[in-house]
């Protein structure tokens, strides 16, 4: 068995879901430790985090508005442990100067 720490990170693409979490493989388990998401634009930002499982639905984790500047620290336990789940962030609206910014921690077990 085989454990590691693992991040990623990146920024929204506005109304598109942006991957947070990539899915794990065929042999392979991550537990999510923390998503932290800062926005970085100039106006309130709405924020859904989802867990998106292309073999059966999609589930909302949190559904939030950040203000210019705040951070949102999401620390529930969240497995994922098939190839076909990933967990993702989307915008409701368009920003107005500045995308936000992700970062995920987590560990793998394979």
């Amino acid at each position: 068995m085989t454990i590691l720490e693992k991040s990623e990170n990146g920024s929204s693409s506005n109304t598109t879901y942006v991957t947070v979490v990539t899915a794990p493989s065929a042999s392979a388990r991550r537990s999510i430790k923390n998503i932290n998401i800062y926005n970085a634009d100039s106006a309130n930002a709405s924020v859904t985090l989802t867990l998106v499982n292309t073999a059966t639905s999609n589930s909302s984790l949190m559904v939030t508005t950040l203000s210019s500047g705040d951070t949102l620290i999401y620390d529930d336990v969240v497995i994922l442990d098939t190839a076909n789940k990933s967990i993702a962030l989307k915008l409701s609206a368009n920003v107005t100067t500045s995308q936000l910014q992700f970062m995920s921690n987590y560990i793998e077990v394979s």
